[in-house]
C-alpha cells in the first residue's frame, strides 16, 4: 500500500497570510491532485501544536525559483532533480537530467535514497513538489526542496525539455 493511498485527512492552513483556507477549498484543493477519499481536515497550526505536544519532528520546507534551482543545477554539486508527474505528463518532455518517480513510489524511493545529495522535487506547477518533498522528508532524506512553478515555468523559460529516459 502505498503511503499516498493511505493520505485521508487534509491540512488547511493561511494563505497569503490573511485568508483562512475551507474545508470546502481543501477538499477541492485535494481533489485537483489525486486525494479524492478526504475524511477529515484539520489547520495546519492545530497539526503543528498536536505534534509538538506529543514530542514529534516540525519541521518546515523552503521553495526555491526556477533561477534558484537553475543555479543550483549549475553548481559543482548540483542536486537531484526528482521530477514527481506521472508517466503520461513526462511522455511530453523531462526537464534534462531529471528522475521520474512518481508521487505515489516516492516514499519508498526516498528511503532508499542517498543521504549525502540535496534533492529538488519538481511536478508540472509546484503544487505536487511540496507534497513530494515532505514524503521525501519523511522517509528520512534531510536535504529536500520543493520547485515553484515546475514544468511550466521551465518551458515558459524556453529552457530545454527531453524525451523521457526509457531506461
Amino acid at each position: 500500500c502505498h503511503l499516498l493511498e493511505r493520505l485521508e485527512f487534509a491540512l488547511s492552513g493561511l494563505e497569503d497570510a490573511k485568508r483562512a483556507v475551507s474545508s470546502a477549498e481543501c477538499e477541492a484543493r485535494n481533489a485537483r491532485i489525486g486525494f479524492d477519499r478526504v475524511v477529515g481536515w484539520a489547520s495546519a497550526a492545530e497539526v503543528v501544536a498536536d505534534r509538538r505536544a506529543a514530542g514529534l519532528p516540525v519541521w518546515t520546507l523552503q521553495p526555491a525559483g526556477l533561477d534558484e534551482v537553475r543555479r543550483r543545477l549549475d553548481s559543482e554539486r548540483p542536486p537531484r532533480l526528482i521530477d514527481v508527474r506521472n508517466a503520461a505528463e513526462r511522455a511530453g518532455g523531462v526537464i534534462p537530467g531529471s528522475l521520474g518517480v512518481s508521487l505515489g513510489d516516492l516514499a519508498g524511493w526516498g528511503r532508499g535514497a542517498p543521504r549525502e545529495q540535496a534533492l529538488v522535487v519538481q511536478c508540472h506547477t509546484g503544487t505536487r513538489s511540496v507534497i513530494g518533498a515532505s514524503v521525501l522528508r519523511a522517509a528520512g532524506c534531510t536535504d529536500v526542496t520543493p520547485m515553484t512553478g515546475g514544468y511550466d515555468a521551465w518551458t515558459a523559460a524556453g529552457l530545454p525539455v527531453v524525451p523521457p529516459s526509457t531506461r
